[in-house]
């Protein structure tokens, strides 16, 4: 790919390198969750790796489609199962802007906050 996109777009950048985002979720107690995330592209796929507080961890799924990019990864904790989902939008170049939430094994939301990640300089 020649030249630089007019607007950042994860997968034009991902056949090249990678998106190393910093992600920060806000908390229901109104403290943060820092981040990091990386997205990349592996033959014609889209992966995705978050690493925090609690390790790493690969996502189960992930969609960019027109600006918009949704994560998902299934978690289990003391015997239940659950989805951790973040939907976020292109909200300027590098920059994602979002959701993230908790939902139980029958899809009920049990905590939600904002989302967003800062592309941060590639290695």
């Amino acid at each position: 790919m020649s030249g630089k996109p007019r607007s950042y777009n994860i997968r034009a950048h991902a056949q090249n390198s990678h998106f190393l985002g910093q992600p920060l979720a806000s908390l229901p107690d109104g403290g943060t969750r820092p981040g990091t995330i990386v997205i990349k592209e592996e033959n014609g796929q889209l992966t995705a790796a978050a690493s925090g507080e609690q390790g790493d961890r690969k996502m189960d799924l992930i969609k960019w489609e027109k600006g918009n990019l949704m994560l998902e990864r299934g978690i289990e904790r003391d015997g239940r199962q659950g989805k951790i989902k973040v939907s976020a939008r292109e909200s300027a170049a590098g920059q994602l802007t979002g959701t993230w939430s908790l939902t139980d094994d029958g899809g009920n939301e049990l905590m939600t906050g904002a989302w967003e990640a800062k592309k941060k300089s590639t290695p």
